[in-house]
């Protein structure tokens, strides 16, 4: 007797597309239910990112079709509401009338969504802009690609990482602290980001940015952007202030992720500001036997987003 072996099952692509880089995860589920990354392919989409995503698809060799996106603030916006009884229509249109007062465009133009959290009426409102959905179906199209999802972030890097209390994900021109101890994630949107090291770096070198990356990450500041650096470690600490104060979160362990997650003088930085342990975004042992454990290593605060993403229908 010949035995079976369980079968694999593609999930949906993680598409995660960042100021200047498209990320694309691709994972399997097995017949009991486990997930594994199969591989992340990354392009430069700065040009044209149509050609970005039709090229990191092409690299993953797969059949599968199907994809999640992910967008975070202030393109996408979640919203916590308690509604009084009442049917799920008339929920719907109370956060429509919500929505209002926390975006800055006609409500027309927005798709509104209600995410029930518990018998007592508590939901999370999301919204997001008709057009900005358009524009990723439209780059899904140009790479033969189908939507099944547009999530938001914070979801997916609590999927991706689910051992922590919140990630910091410093991105190119802004960063985004998502805070998952409460009942739902939140998030705070910072208008410091990577960018603004490397500007501060090439300044007092006069070097140009491609320099200055690179001595970034493979030096730090080194004393050339505590100014930023600072600001960034202040709206951080206040952030988390504000959740404790508030009752929302007790958080006790925050993984960096994105472009500024490798300046090493970092996480010691937050933590005396804090008093919260960080530590670069590191997925688990057990995520991936196709991917060799140094490549996760190195790569697990880039790969996060994309990954959390492809989990959108893992169980």
């Amino acid at each position: 007797m010949t035995a079976l072996r369980p079968r694999l099952r593609t999930l949906p692509l993680g598409i995660d597309v960042g100021a200047s880089r498209i990320r694309v995860a691709l994972a399997q589920r097995n017949a009991a239910g486990e997930t594994e990354l199969i591989a992340v392919a990354t392009r430069c989409h700065r040009d044209d990112a149509a050609d970005a995503l039709a090229e990191a698809v092409k690299e993953l060799r797969t059949a599968e079709r199907r994809c999640v996106f992910g967008l975070g603030e202030p393109r996408a916006v979640l919203h916590n509401i308690t509604f009084p009884a009442m049917r799920r229509g008339e929920q719907e249109r109370a956060a429509r009338f919500e929505a209002t007062h926390f975006v800055d465009y006609p409500i027309r133009e927005a798709i509104v969504r209600v995410i029930p959290l518990g018998a007592d009426g508590s939901a999370m409102v999301g919204v997001v802009r008709k057009d900005v959905v358009g524009s990723l179906v439209t780059l899904a199209h140009s790479a033969k690609l189908r939507v099944t999802a547009v999530d938001n972030n914070a979801f997916a890097f609590r999927r991706a990482h689910p051992n922590v209390d919140a990630v910091l994900d410093i991105g190119l021109g802004d960063s985004r602290l998502h805070i998952f101890s409460g009942r739902f994630p939140m998030s705070r949107r910072f208008a410091i980001g990577g960018a603004a090291f490397t500007a501060a770096v090439a300044h007092a070198l006069d070097a140009d940015e491609e320099t200055a990356e690179r001595r970034k990450i493979a030096f730090g500041i080194a004393g050339c952007a505590d100014n930023a650096r600072d600001a960034l470690i202040a709206d951080i600490a206040d952030a988390l202030a504000e959740c404790r104060a508030a009752g929302l979160a007790d958080v006790r362990t925050i993984a960096l992720a994105g472009n500024g997650s490798r300046l090493t003088e970092l996480p010691a930085l937050i933590e005396q500001a804090t008093a919260v342990r960080v530590a670069p975004a590191m997925f688990g042992p057990a995520i991936s036997s196709v991917v060799p454990p140094d490549v996760l290593r190195a790569a697990s605060p880039d790969w996060g987003l994309a990954y959390g993403l492809a989990l959108w229908t893992a169980p």
